[in-house]
């Protein structure tokens, strides 16, 4: 459980200095970005982020990975769903088609591979 939440805190260690070595310095260090930066939203997001990280590991290892793997392959899926819900974007039919595909691709790898 402490391996988790030390592996889940690098990853979030890794993508904050990614962010500071991809952007120019200059523009990092201007009081609106730190504005951003320290913004109870953005800090929301950051621990959102962590949290994710922390419940994707902890499902791979109370699981198993072929489990777990099912499970989130099929966040394309619901990504479309809330778009619908929340931002009102139309459902094509090669999204329900592609949605069809990735539920019965999981539904046959988690069930005809029980041992």
């Amino acid at each position: 459980m402490k391996f988790l939440f030390f592996e889940s805190i690098f990853i979030l260690g890794v993508s904050f200095i990614s962010i500071l070595f991809f952007e120019k310095i200059d523009s990092l260090t201007t009081s609106e970005n730190f504005k951003v930066i320290f913004a109870p939203s953005f800090l929301l997001l950051i621990a959102i982020t962590f949290l994710a990280n922390y419940f994707i590991l902890l499902s791979v290892q109370l699981v198993g990975a072929t489990f777990a793997s099912m499970f989130e392959i099929t966040f394309p899926l619901f990504v479309a769903i809330f778009a619908f819900y929340i931002l009102r974007q139309p459902i094509h039919w090669m999204t329900i088609i592609g949605g069809v595909l990735i539920i019965s691709g999981s539904m046959l790898v988690i069930y005809v591979n029980k041992p």
